[in-house]
């Protein structure tokens, strides 16, 4: 889905305000906007799938634009016309919204886990609009609503930010196991303590070394 990170006038077309029956009055209303409109640049749609902008858009004929600015460094290709308004089914969760209020950041709307859905969009030379952009968020306070009822039917600057993932949560390598140590040589004594048969007598001889040697074979 678009991420939408730099203030960016969309008109808010309509809203609803969602609510469950059995909702209780301090619970807070879920609220879908339908925003249209927006212009976004042309690479963007590499955001939807990275096959995209291929097939939409080809280079602009900078020899016939020469260096005049505001002219257009992407025009729609034959598949991209033929392509009209594209409704895209994809949905994305946890995203931030931020709607300018146009009285300084503190009155800013925020809106925090929403839903993105619903998008309609059309390629132009250089551009996409955005035909339809729903958002829904599950938190609304009834001081919000009443902001975004004020803005209906205007142009308003949004950002629309994707969830932050922490590092390590996704992705991220399974710890490589433990190495198993290998057992220690016996030292000294241990070695004829590890040779008793299975009767728990030492082979070995015991006591003195006289009483070893008076034990042994004669040869």
């Amino acid at each position: 889905m678009f991420v939408i990170d730099t203030p960016t006038p969309f008109k808010i077309k309509k809203f609803d305000t969602l609510s469950d029956k059995d909702r209780e009055p301090s619970e807070k209303h879920g609220l879908q906007l339908y925003f249209s409109d927006g212009d976004l640049p042309a690479h963007m749609i590499e955001m939807l799938d990275p096959a995209l902008p291929s097939v939409v858009y080809a280079p602009g004929d900078k020899a016939k634009q020469g260096s005049l600015e505001g002219m257009d460094t992407e025009i729609v290709t034959s598949a991209g016309s033929k392509m009209g308004v594209v409704s895209w089914a994809e949905e994305s969760t946890g995203y931030k919204l931020t709607i300018d209020y146009g009285m300084g950041e503190k009155s800013n709307i925020v809106l925090e886990d929403c839903k993105v859905s619903g998008l309609k969009w059309k390629a132009k030379p250089g551009s996409v609009e955005v035909k339809r952009l729903i958002i829904e968020s599950p938190n609304a306070t009834e001081k919000i609503i009443g902001k975004v009822g004020v803005l209906k039917s205007t142009k308003v600057s949004i950002t629309l930010l994707p969830p932050v993932v922490v590092q390590g949560e996704l992705g991220a390598p399974a710890p490589a196991p433990a190495k198993p140590k290998a057992p220690k040589s016996p030292k000294g004594g241990e070695a004829s303590k590890a040779a008793l048969d299975a009767s728990g007598k030492n082979p070995f001889a015991q006591g003195t070394p006289e009483a070893a040697l008076a034990g042994s074979t004669p040869h």
